[in-house]
């Protein structure tokens, strides 16, 4: 796993680093969660001549950034936005021209600690198969939803809905709490790690379209009389009379979706 430092506004690279430390909530008291600032090592890092000329001030100061995950062949496949990083410290580095960069910087979102994990699998291959998700313990598999987002949001081109009209089959097995709900959507949706929302108002976002699908549209849940009674012990935070499985459902039926319980 690889480590790019680019220019969040313009895109252009600041600089490559063979790793990174702090990143994933592997140093802090808020254990990665929640928004806020943050200090994280970039190591092995080769500079551009841009990032050398920003070093290379007096008070050293870098523009709003992106921290990109990319896999071996330096294939990005995930970004973070970090806003105002500043420079720490700066050391030379233990090879060559490289050198290891502690920035201090603004986070919307921390990543959680086991989204490290999960991009370092997504690095050496892409999922191919649907339901990776299913078997890990509720803390990966959280960290997976979260990589399916931020990848989305990284690599998806907007506009590229399928036709109306389509059916779609959610394998609802083993969907055990609203995040397995996501995470299985958005494969019914997106294939293998697709992203159709990560929260109710997410799912209410995509199904206005440029999120892979185009409403009216059939969704088909299989197996779903265990699912439904398990996300029905879950409730809406902004209204705890209603149970998820209530307020999905309405979001769906109102976008035009005829949902199937199979």
């Amino acid at each position: 796993m690889r480590y790019i430092l680019r220019h969040e506004e313009a895109g252009d690279e600041l600089g490559r680093a063979a790793g990174l430390t702090g990143f994933f909530g592997d140093g802090g008291p808020d254990g990665g969660r929640g928004s806020g600032w943050r200090e994280f090592r970039l190591s092995g890092l080769v500079p551009t001549p841009e990032l050398t000329r920003l070093l290379g001030r007096r008070r050293p100061e870098l523009p709003n950034v992106e921290v990109a995950v990319a896999d071996d062949a330096w294939r990005v496949v995930g970004a973070y936005y970090v806003g105002g990083p500043s420079v720490v410290e700066q050391l030379p580095g233990s090879a060559g021209e490289t050198v290891d960069l502690l920035l201090n910087g603004l986070f919307f979102e921390l990543p959680p600690p086991a989204a490290q994990g999960v991009w370092r699998e997504w690095c050496r291959e892409l999922p191919t198969r649907p339901g990776l998700w299913a078997d890990r313990g509720p803390e990966e598999r959280a960290a997976w939803l979260h990589v399916v987002r931020v990848h989305d949001a990284t690599a998806r081109s907007a506009g590229a809905d399928k036709d109306p009209g389509l059916t779609y089959t959610l394998d609802a097995a083993r969907v055990t709490d609203p995040v397995g709900f996501y995470c299985a959507i958005g494969e019914a949706v997106n294939g293998p790690g697709g992203y159709f929302g990560a929260t109710l108002d997410g799912l209410a976002d995509c199904l206005r379209g440029d999120f892979g699908a185009r409403t009216p549209f059939r969704l088909v849940w299989r197996s779903s009389a265990e699912a439904v009674a398990a996300l029905a012990r879950y409730t809406v935070p902004s209204d705890p009379s209603r149970t998820f499985t209530d307020e999905a459902l309405d979001i769906l039926r109102q976008a035009r979706v005829e949902v199937i319980l199979d």
